[in-house]
């Protein structure tokens, strides 16, 4: 349970960068000659600019509809960065064209065509690299570059003004490493997933088993590392916390009656090898450890419980395919077995403690869905 509030916790987190950027006061340049005044707020998902006032209420216009946003009182003037529609304030403009798109968000533009998008939460590893090699023929940005611990919108502001006043000499070819770094990003997916599992259960180490179904929620955090390499793209590491349920379920398998519906809360964490990487679908093999916590309500030979079980590590094998919707969001399929594992329960009625002990094994099917 712990586990998955802490990935709840991480999902809120990460909900700030997946939005350019909050509601702020400003006003937008419409297409038509006009302009409003109130909140407004750049959706980059949504190629939308989401707009409110006191006295205009709420509404959404289109990028095609706006031709520049004020912040306060910069102005975000609409340009292609990319290939896309973006807001851009220029800080600074020569050799090297500098702009904010956000608060985190910055565009460089260099005057032979090259541009890179700079990221100052998530790409702090990366800027460096990529600095290296937009900034290559200026000798005396190098050693600033390679020592500067932290990149916010001051420095890189910083930075392209040097370069722009540079004495350009020859240049020099960046190392392989400094072309690596402006390339390694680590990716990460965050997801949701739902789907229904089917349990093959036993008790007091019978032959016999009954047959459970359960339907179960996950949530999780996949990766694939800057530092795997060429493997990056075949090979993720994940995190992930589920909830899984069954209804009230009648076992014929235990040598009296008993009913019970049960709540197993788990956390994971795995690896996958992905194939065709570079593809629109990725089959994929993985395999996960974990933790099952379990409990049980229900009754036994007409005794009744609420017990929790005594916890149990397990096993993961999986395999599944995702295909990708676009840039940035994915739906999969995962088919996931885990081994039977033990719960050695014990409850209490009037006159001695009863041992229930019961063995399940378990194939879950999910739908997720990445982004």
């Amino acid at each position: 349970m712990r586990t998955t509030i802490i990935l709840a916790l991480i999902l809120v987190g990460l909900v700030p960068q997946i939005h350019a950027q909050n509601f702020k006061k400003g006003s937008l340049t419409l297409i038509d000659g006009g302009s409003v005044s109130g909140k407004v707020q750049v959706d980059y998902n949504g190629q939308s600019i989401n707009f409110k006032s006191a006295d205009q209420g709420e509404r959404s216009y289109t990028f095609d509809q706006v031709i520049g946003v004020y912040i306060g009182k910069d102005h975000y003037a609409k340009m292609a960065f990319d290939e896309q529609v973006r807001y851009g304030l220029s800080l600074t403009t020569g050799k090297a064209s500098l702009y904010e798109f956000s608060a985190t968000d910055f565009g460089l533009i260099m005057e032979d065509g090259r541009s890179q998008l700079l990221n100052t939460t998530a790409g702090q590893n990366q800027i460096p690299g990529a600095l290296s090699v937009l900034f290559s023929d200026c000798n005396e940005l190098r050693d600033r570059i390679k020592y500067e611990g932290n990149f916010d919108r001051r420095n890189l502001r910083s930075y392209t003004e040097q370069y722009n006043q540079c004495d350009y000499g020859a240049g020099y070819a960046p190392t392989l490493a400094e072309a690596a770094d402006a390339e390694a990003e680590d990716l990460i997916d965050v997801y949701v997933a739902v789907g229904p599992g089917f349990s093959n259960v036993g008790f007091f180490d019978g032959d016999q088993t009954d047959t459970a179904t359960s339907f179960g929620f996950e949530v999780g955090i996949l990766t694939t590392p800057s530092f795997v390499g060429s493997l990056q793209g075949n090979i993720y590491f994940g995190i992930e916390g589920s909830f899984n349920f069954t209804g009230d379920t009648d076992f014929d398998s235990a040598p009296n009656p008993i009913n019970y519906s049960q709540n197993a809360y788990r956390a994971l964490l795995f690896t996958q090898y992905h194939f065709n990487k570079k593809g629109s679908f990725q089959p994929y093999l993985g395999i996960g450890i974990g933790f099952s916590g379990d409990y049980f309500d229900g009754s036994y030979n007409g005794d009744s419980f609420k017990i929790r079980g005594d916890g149990s590590v397990l096993w993961n094998p999986r395999a599944g395919i995702i295909f990708n919707l676009n840039e940035k969001h994915s739906i999969g399929l995962t088919l996931s077995y885990i081994p039977a594992y033990d719960n050695t329960l014990t409850f209490p009625n009037e006159e001695e403690f009863i041992p229930l002990n019961s063995q399940t094994e378990t194939f879950q099917t999910r739908v997720a869905f990445y982004f």
